[in-house]
């Protein structure tokens, strides 16, 4: 955006597509940045009266380390995977229901938001801590969900989990 101002080539920017005379360019993939050093985004930009927020789509992290073959993160993210500091992602939290009065509940979008239990546990329990009192959901691995223990599943709802969502992408065992 700010090339595109200036009137910039943007043929130097890493990560885009565009079309040039009547041809698509695609410049080499930029490469990835820390997630935790943008905090928290910058939502007061967006006018949120104009949305039914009541769900709030929240990404914490992105890519997953696994190789579904059947899945965008081939293409999209390389197998990489990269993730938001639980203190991070709770703090996020902490200001959305604190700043916009209408979110019920926090959907957790993640590709794969509990590859790091312990990242998990460390979420739920500062939830709790902090008394945030919001309802979160997210997707879930089938093969994951099947060794949390009972105390876990606990933690998970007396934080707030009212939902969790798996797909079955394979009937291969």
């Amino acid at each position: 955006a700010k090339a595109i101002q200036k009137g910039l080539a943007v043929d130097k920017i890493k990560g885009i597509l565009f079309e040039k005379k009547g041809k698509i360019v695609s410049t080499p993939d930029r490469k990835r940045f820390d997630l935790n050093k943008i905090k928290i985004l910058p939502y007061e930009m967006i006018d949120m009266s104009r949305y039914n927020m009541a769900e709030f789509p929240l990404n914490t992290s992105r890519g997953c380390p696994f190789n579904c073959i059947f899945c965008y993160n081939q293409a999209f993210n390389n197998w990489t995977y990269s993730l938001k500091s639980a203190e991070n992602v709770v703090d996020e939290v902490e200001y959305i229901v604190r700043n916009f009065r209408k979110v019920k509940v926090i959907a957790f979008n993640d590709d794969n938001f509990f590859i790091d239990k312990k990242r998990v546990e460390i979420i739920c329990k500062e939830l709790i801590k902090r008394k945030i009192g919001i309802k979160w959901m997210s997707t879930i691995r089938a093969d994951y969900l099947v060794k949390y223990s009972d105390e876990f599943l606990k933690l998970m709802r007396d934080s707030g989990c009212f939902a969790v969502a798996f797909g079955a992408e394979s009937g291969n065992n």
